[in-house]
């Protein structure tokens, strides 16, 4: 058995009514850590940055926020852990966010 780490990471400027998660990592069937995250979303209440896995939102910040603490989950080998930023609700312009995401999972 080895550790597998994998960073997610992705800082650009986003336009308003989108959001981009093209960067995502799908683990191995069995339990995994999110060990760190931290990212950058421009105060605006508009906007955030969320790590989701399955789809659903296991962390976010509308604002500057790092978490250390562990977040333990079990993948299946199909359900994605993505790193979005969200600019769905801006209203206008456009919007530098970002996030880094670390995992690692024992295989």
């Amino acid at each position: 058995m080895g550790l597998v780490r994998k960073t997610l990471e992705l800082f650009k400027d986003i336009d308003s009514g989108t959001e981009d998660k093209t960067e995502s990592h799908t683990p191995a069937t069995g339990p995994f850590t999110i060990t760190f995250i931290e990212a950058q979303a421009a105060f605006d209440i508009n906007v955030a940055v969320i790590v989701k896995f399955d789809g659903t939102p296991v962390w976010l910040t509308k604002g500057s926020s790092i978490r250390t603490k562990p977040i333990e989950l079990v993948g299946d080998n199909t359900k994605k852990v993505e790193l979005v930023l969200d600019a769905n609700d801006l209203p206008s312009g456009s919007v530098y966010i970002g996030g880094h995401v670390k995992i690692e999972q024992e295989v």
